[in-house]
């Protein structure tokens, strides 16, 4: 989108069912990056103009003891990449350059999020825009107020 025409509005990514969270634990000794556990979160939209949208949330570094152990937690990536990543995927991907994601409470293996994006770097329209999630439980599947997340399954 971001065409000549003004883009997309933020009104029109209206959080849909669906989604997904989880935590990915990285290292490249090659090239000398120690172990790290960082965390991922999409956030799906409704289709916009019949194509598909949604907000992925990528390379967090939610510094938590663990994933039972995320209620309260915030992270925040002040620009692209440097440590985490946020685009919304509508007919391409569409970075932003800053992200601010809060897990708001957790209720054994759901939690709430709220997320913010902000410099929109490829033109998609919306400059700042924010997304508040509802319950979401790993393994099964969860209504939102917000946006949703899929069935996950965890290790035991």
């Amino acid at each position: 989108m971001g065409d000549d025409e003004g883009g997309l509005n933020a009104r029109q990514l209206v959080p849909a069912e669906g989604g997904e969270w989880h935590g990915l634990l990285f290292d490249n000794s090659t090239v000398g990056v120690p172990p790290a556990l960082t965390w991922t979160f999409r956030v799906p939209f409704a289709p916009v103009g019949g194509e598909p949208a949604a907000l992925d949330v990528e390379w967090l570094p939610v510094a938590a003891p663990g994933w039972q152990a995320m209620a309260g937690l915030a992270a925040a990536s002040g620009s692209f990449a440097e440590p985490a990543e946020a685009s919304v995927h509508l007919a391409g991907h569409h970075r932003y350059d800053r992200v601010q994601l809060r897990i708001v409470e957790q209720d054994g293996r759901r939690i709430r999020v709220a997320v913010t994006v902000a410099g929109d770097i490829d033109r998609l329209g919306p400059g700042r825009s924010r997304w508040r999630a509802g319950w979401c439980s790993p393994g099964s599947v969860c209504s939102w107020v917000g946006w949703g997340r899929r069935p996950m399954r965890w290790p035991s």
